[in-house]
């Protein structure tokens, strides 16, 4: 009698983790059911009890803990050029797009304004700025923060050379994107990503 109690209990309790939260991910849910299936069969309420507290509080639903990375979007375009890069990266990042209106054309802000998504005022292309830190958040493996010799290397890595004409620029092919950054001391303190576009293609 007391296994078929502890049993309709641990069954109450996962149908209440499962339907409970509608932040949590998938992911998340299966391993707390997981680990409660794999308890189950102890004779030890407490265990079963202490094993779902400790699974739970492991459990981190910040959508901006996973890294993202502009390199996974870097083939998107902006709404300008019939694209969804901007509604694409604010999901990633779990904020909202803010349209900001110019003289010359609609800018666009993500996080508060750390990352600005700026078109071309002659529609060759875009430019995507980073100006604050966003924990989670690069360009190509740089972000804001991390030493000038750190982002020269990320940038290697991901198959980027460096390139010079009025300023240092890195790239794979200029004419489809190139990265810059500045740095104040050592420290990368701005990226821009700059997209070109050929209305020809």
């Amino acid at each position: 009698m007391k296994k078929k109690m502890l049993i309709a209990t641990m069954a109450c309790v996962m149908l209440f983790v499962g339907c409970g939260s509608n932040d949590a991910k998938d992911s998340n849910d299966a391993s707390t059911t997981t680990e409660v299936t794999s308890n189950e069969q102890t004779d030890d309420a407490s265990d079963i009890v202490e094993e779902q507290v400790d699974t739970t509080n492991d459990v981190d639903t910040d959508a901006t803990s996973s890294n993202v990375d502009l390199k996974d979007y870097s083939d998107q375009m902006i709404e300008e050029y019939g694209g969804k890069l901007e509604d694409n990266l604010a999901s990633a990042l779990n904020t909202s797009v803010e349209v900001v209106d110019d003289e010359f054309s609609t800018d666009v802000t993500l996080c508060d304004g750390a990352i600005e998504i700026i078109g071309s005022d002659n529609g060759t292309g875009f430019f995507i700025e980073q100006t604050k830190k966003i924990d989670g958040f690069s360009i190509y493996g740089v972000s804001i923060g991390m030493s000038k010799d750190d982002a020269v290397k990320a940038l290697e890595e991901q198959g980027l050379k460096e390139d010079s004409g009025d300023t240092t620029y890195y790239a794979i092919d200029a004419d489809d994107f190139y990265i810059t950054f500045e740095t104040e001391g050592d420290t990368v303190s701005e990226i821009k990503f700059t997209k070109c576009y050929d209305a020809g293609e």
